[in-house]
């Protein structure tokens, strides 16, 4: 047994003594003990009435009653077994939470404040030598070293929010693998809200070499709406056109929200807004239509009103407009007329054509779409090119070949489906895939009664598994007439007709114009934004070769050099996290500007969920936690968390309260009921 004063035990020892030599030789010292108390006088005129064995009982129960209100205020503890590490002078492990949902309020202020005071305080109650390793979701650098109680503690205040997200099983790993993972004895502190979205017990893997002190921070109860993610169901933007942006919203309250604004900002001017109803903890999407302007980077956000929980109330977006198409036709001994019509009328269209022998490799990278005319002439080395143009996002059309001595070598080379016989059997367009980007914005309506054209021949392709292929147009017997498949970050579209009247009555139709120009719609790899913390690769198209790039912030406050990967046909680089605040940022080659692209904060945070301190009890104990102890220390003055974190064992004060107040209950019983007076 333990306890908390030890001073009180010089008054037990002294009250135990009287009781001592009574038992051993009452009537030799009773003169000595009661001649000069006027207490234990009354008590020898009372027990003059009474009996000898009544008096020692009375007597004993009162002693018995101030023994144990002494050790009351004494506080005696047992020491838990899994505790005994705790008060050893070894390595200790904080952890503040410095989340954004950290920015919740309680009675006693912002939670991220009373984190840091906590974790103060908790410092304090350990001795000089005593070494402290402070940790943050952000687990910098500057602090795997080791801090001394005072530089512990200075080093506290500086800490701000972050917006990274970090698991609590990755803080505790980080505690078993990291720098200090080979010493023994090491407490860790865990001050936070323990959002459920990170609190993942159920992935931490018990070690008896550390001892963990959950310190759960409860705030007030707050209502939260996100803006979650925004997309669009193209990758053609082109200025001046109508653009639909799909949003994604949510509420994270138990209570409705009405007529909560939404806008959407384009280069700074308000291009859309809408008033959203939603639910209570639901989610709704909605659609907000505007016109780009005529820029080639549009850069806007989406933002929404929201207190006091804000950092999701913004979700930054740049958009690249893509206005010059650039398409090569590769034929096999003379241009398509259809082909040769639709294309080079067309201004916005920057039209090449040549014959497969004479192609030029090096303008391969620099097409929106490729249209090759199929033939036996196709080489091993157009075969590579084209495999690493699809590689990079490129489109690819195959046409089916006039002549049946087709060796398939390409179909082969690219993974697609084998091109067999020829059908010469009389058939017609059945089936358009409207689901699909290439038509999902070709009608407003579609018809019912819609006329198709008429296919005289066309050729069967093998039926085979493991084709990831999509079917975009098919015939009436089934067979397939368009279809399309990835191949690496491209499409590759394969026709089972070439674009011959004496095939089909394909290149007259209406439908014809909508597909080879949705074709030419360039897969860009360029996202609306990027995740702070997720450290995704980005990649912007380009055909700069910049040795080195600049990331910097529009007012040019912050600046900083990424990560160069290996450059193919586009740029791509990693921030490595230095991406801190939300926002649109340039992307620079010396002076040069190559793009800007936008940075959003993670939204897992978003949803206000926590885990109650009975919640935290019942994980430890399903998930058989036993080097794991919750403490209460929330609202605690500083001197109270000291003693706590001190003295945090099985507390013995309230047993003792209970006997105090028992034996006095029992002597007022005996009284009344069994020692009456005569």
């Amino acid at each position: 047994m333990h306890f908390t004063h030890p001073a009180f035990l010089f008054a037990l020892f002294a009250l135990l003594i009287p009781i001592i030599i009574h038992l051993f030789n009452f009537r030799r010292y009773q003169t000595y003990f009661f001649s000069n108390n006027s207490f234990i006088q009354s008590l020898k005129q009372q027990t003059q009435k009474t009996s000898q064995l009544k008096k020692w009982i009375i007597l004993a129960l009162r002693l018995l009653a101030l023994a144990c209100l002494i050790l009351v205020f004494a506080k005696p503890y047992i020491n838990r077994k899994n505790n005994a590490i705790a008060t050893q002078n070894n390595l200790v492990y904080i952890y503040i939470d410095n989340s954004f949902s950290m920015e919740n309020k309680s009675k006693d202020g912002n939670l991220f404040h009373e984190a840091k005071k906590q974790a103060q305080a908790i410092a304090a109650t350990f001795d000089e030598n005593t070494q402290f390793v402070l940790l943050t979701n952000d687990l910098l650098a500057k602090y795997q070293n080791p801090f001394s109680k005072q530089d512990f503690t200075k080093e506290v205040e500086t800490i701000e929010l972050s917006p990274t997200f970090c698991s609590l099983d990755k803080i505790y790993n980080y505690c078993l693998q990291g720098k200090h993972a080979v010493k023994k004895g090491k407490n860790l502190y865990l001050i936070s809200d323990f959002q459920k979205s990170s609190t993942t017990l159920s992935n931490i893997k018990p070690d008896s070499s550390i001892q963990v002190y959950l310190i759960p921070l409860a705030a007030n109860k707050v209502k939260n709406i996100s803006i979650d993610s925004a997309w669009l169901l193209t990758n053609e933007i082109m200025s001046k056109e109508p653009v639909a942006m799909h949003v994604s919203i949510s509420n994270h309250s138990d209570e409705s929200i009405e007529s909560v604004p939404l806008k959407l900002m384009l280069n700074g001017q308000q291009k859309s807004i809408s008033s959203l109803n939603i639910q209570p903890e639901s989610h709704i999407e909605t659609i907000l239509n505007f016109t780009t302007d005529n820029k080639k980077i549009q850069k806007g956000y989406l933002s929404i009103t929201d207190y006091p929980i804000s950092f999701d109330d913004k979700l930054y977006y740049t958009l690249t407009t893509n206005d010059v198409k650039n398409i090569l036709y590769v034929f096999h001994s003379k241009e398509n007329k259809y082909i040769k019509m639709l294309f080079e009328s067309d201004s916005s269209i920057h039209f090449t054509s040549c014959e497969t022998k004479s192609i030029n490799y090096q303008l391969l990278p620099e097409q929106d779409l490729i249209i090759i005319e199929l033939n036996k002439h196709i080489t091993d080395g157009l075969s590579q090119e084209l495999s690493q143009y699809l590689n990079e996002g490129g489109n690819l059309l195959l046409l089916s070949p006039d002549e049946s001595n087709y060796n398939n070598q390409l179909n082969t080379y690219l993974g697609l489906p084998q091109i067999e016989k020829l059908d010469t059997s009389l058939t017609k367009i059945d089936k358009i895939n409207l689901e699909h980007q290439l038509y999902r914005n070709v009608f407003e309506q579609y018809p019912e009664n819609i006329d198709l054209p008429v296919v005289q021949k066309h050729y069967k392709l093998q039926k085979t598994i493991g084709h990831n292929k999509q079917v975009l147009i098919s015939l009436e017997n089934n067979d397939e007439f368009l279809i399309c498949q990835q191949v690496g970050k491209g499409f590759t579209y394969l026709l089972t007709v070439p674009l011959d009247n004496q095939f089909s009555r394909f290149p007259e139709h209406a439908i014809f114009v909508p597909t080879m120009l949705n074709m030419a719609a360039k897969n860009t790899n360029q996202s609306l934004y990027y995740v702070i913390g997720s450290n995704d690769i980005i990649e912007i198209n380009s055909s700069l070769n910049p040795s080195i790039l600049q990331i910097q912030t529009e007012d040019k406050k912050e600046t900083f050099i990424p990560e160069m990967l290996s450059k193919t046909n586009n740029i791509r680089f990693l921030t490595h996290n230095q991406i801190l605040h939300d926002g649109i940022y340039q992307v620079t080659t010396g002076s040069e500007p190559v793009s800007s692209i936008a940075f959003n904060y993670n939204r897992r945070e978003s949803d206000m969920d926590f885990y109650n301190y009975k919640e935290l009890d019942d994980l430890i104990k399903d998930y058989q936690l036993s080097h794991f102890t919750l403490l209460n220390l929330q609202h605690k003055s500083m001197a109270s968390i000291k003693e706590k974190i001190s003295n945090n064992g099985i507390q013995l004060y309230p047993l003792f309260l209970i006997l105090c107040l028992l034996f006095l209950l029992t002597e007022s019983v005996l009284l009344r009921l069994f020692f009456k007076q005569n």
